[in-house]
């Protein structure tokens, strides 16, 4: 969960992040989920790429499936107040359909683990 200030809201979010000069996309994936949950990824492929808004940015989300995670924390930046949630994946249907999550890479990242991690059938 991260309050999202422009929308006014606390959002469920993935992890996510700018890519810092010198990093590479894999590497800013593997720190902003460090960063962000505490979780180290042993296993981390790149699994979807896509626009925001192709009509006015050229902002691309570059969406990994992380595995094997080992808790490992490292410090937040300052200006970030993030709690993490664990949800079950049993649940995420729910949570999508209801409107629960409402930032668009975690429609989107959750619509391809239910796809393609989660039962094949979605």
């Amino acid at each position: 969960k991260q309050t999202r200030y422009a929308v006014a809201e606390t959002l469920l979010e993935i992890p996510a992040g700018i890519i810092e000069p010198g990093e590479t996309v894999r590497e800013t994936a593997a720190r902003e989920l460090r960063e962000e949950t505490g979780y180290k990824p042993l296993d981390l492929e790149e699994v979807l790429r896509f626009y925001t808004s192709p009509g006015f940015s050229t902002e691309m989300i570059v969406l990994f499936s992380a595995r094997r995670l080992k808790y490992a924390p490292l410090e937040q930046d300052y200006d970030e107040d993030i709690a993490v949630e664990r949800i079950d994946p049993e649940s995420l249907r729910d949570y999508l359909e209801s409107g629960m999550i409402r930032d668009a890479k975690t429609i989107a990242a959750l619509c391809w683990y239910l796809h393609h991690e989660h039962g094949g059938n979605e």
